[in-house]
């Protein structure tokens, strides 16, 4: 499975605070046999996020995201919905993104990667 990765938040993108997360799952996705095909950060700005997801999804049809809800001023609660916002752009859903999770991790136990 090859999928993209997208952060949020502007404390990241400043370099205010060090993104521990992508590092993290992008080991951990490539231990269970997943491609990371590319990692992007973004500030907490609603178009910027969408275009992140938009973009990630055009191009795999998977994204992880993480970020963005924290309890910093500058943190949106918008976030998730300008993620369902992108799914819908491009025609994804998320029950299909679920399933499609799923059935690669089942893959994944039985020994096919």
């Amino acid at each position: 499975m090859e999928l993209e990765i997208v952060t949020i938040g502007t404390e990241l993108v400043l370099g205010h605070t060090i993104d521990t997360n992508a590092a993290y799952l992008a080991r951990a996705l490539a231990s269970i046999g997943a491609r990371v095909a590319r990692k992007t950060t973004v500030p907490d700005d609603p178009d910027l996020i969408r275009g992140a997801v938009s973009g990630g999804l055009t191009r795999t049809g998977f994204v992880i995201t993480t970020g963005g809800l924290g309890p910093t001023r500058d943190d949106m609660l918008r976030v998730k919905e300008e993620i369902r916002a992108a799914v819908k752009e491009g025609r994804f859903s998320e029950r299909d993104a679920g399933e499609r999770w799923a059935g690669y991790l089942d893959h994944a136990r039985e020994g096919g990667l």
